[in-house]
Formats: structure tokens, sequence, C-alpha cells
């Protein structure tokens, strides 16, 4: 199965290395521990006018059989897309096409770093609200506050992910960086 077109792919997340100036001192960040696993997406889609769960890898649509799709053999996972897909309002629509993109980290555990809402990621509040809501876990969060350039090298023991809490679109795209260690 080829991916449909409303499953899109997770950011391309450039080095912060590359783009320290993309960071604005004193912008509201948050800053998570960049988990070592497989990049994984679920979504519940509409696709051919019926809605379908779908899951993959980073770059493609997964079998069934496929340990991608073990996050929708959680009952918290499968009611936060439904709930989202049912429930969330964006552009006065309350039906909408939700990815959640996590890592799987051996077998039994699987952490949330986004959402995806018809192309739009959710805001860090509304992220962490939907999973404590639904009892999903989410990757560790090291820091949520004003952005310094001096954080960066806080976090030299572990490879992070800095987002702004609110998001922004810069040169790159969508405004994500990374600092793998």
């Amino acid at each position: 199965m080829s991916d449909p077109s409303n499953f899109h792919r997770y950011s391309d997340i450039q080095p912060y290395g590359e783009y320290p100036d993309l960071l604005e001192a004193g912008l509201p960040v948050r800053i998570t521990e960049k988990i070592d696993g497989r990049q994984s997406r679920v979504g519940l889609l509409k696709v051919d006018d019926e809605w379908q769960f779908v899951a993959g890898s980073r770059s493609r649509v997964e079998e069934r059989d496929s340990v991608y799709w073990e996050p929708l053999s959680r009952e918290g996972v499968l009611n936060l897309l439904t709930h989202v897909c049912d429930n969330w309002t964006v552009d006065g629509d309350p039906t909408n096409d939700v990815i959640i993109f996590g890592v799987l980290c051996g077998p039994e555990e699987w952490r949330v770093f986004d959402i995806s809402v018809n192309g739009t990621y959710l805001g860090r509040s509304d992220l962490i609200l939907l999973c404590l809501a639904f009892g999903v876990q989410t990757v560790p969060v090291l820091y949520t506050g004003p952005f310094l350039p001096e954080l960066v090298e806080q976090f030299t023991e572990v490879c992070i992910v800095i987002t702004p809490l609110v998001e922004q679109q810069c040169s790159i795209g969508r405004l994500i960086l990374k600092n793998v260690k």
C-alpha cells in the first residue's frame, strides 16, 4: 500500500549547529529528549471516502502484521485518535485527519512526540493534555521556558529536540531543531 496523501511524513529536523540563529533568545520553547528507537506514525484518516486506521514507519505505510501497528493495539491511542478526529474543531470542521507521531523503544514502549490534525501540528499544551487524558506516554520533557543558547550546552549528555511552544515557520520550513551528542 502506498502512503495516502493525507498520511504525511514528519518534519525534517535540522541540526541546531547549522541554524543556531533561528532560535531567538527568549523564545518560549520546549526541549525534549530525542529517544533512540524507531520513528512511527499512526493515524485515523479519510482514505477513499472511508475512515481508516493507518500505521507506518518514518518513510512508508506498513502492513498490519508490522511492529508499527503495535500502538494501535492500545485503547488509549485508539481513543485519542477517535476523540480528536470526531471532536477537534479546525476551521469549523469537526472531523479531522489525525496523525500521532511517536517512537518505538523496544517491544512494549511507544512514546508520542507530536500530533498533527489536518496537517497542522498541535501546540505542546494540547498535546500534553490529550496524552494525559488518554493515558498515552510522551517523550521526556527536559525544559520548558525561554530559549537561551547555553541550554543546548547544558544538555550535551543527551540528544535533544528544540521546538517553539507555538508553531512557527521559518527559512527551513517548520521551526524544529535537534542537537545530537
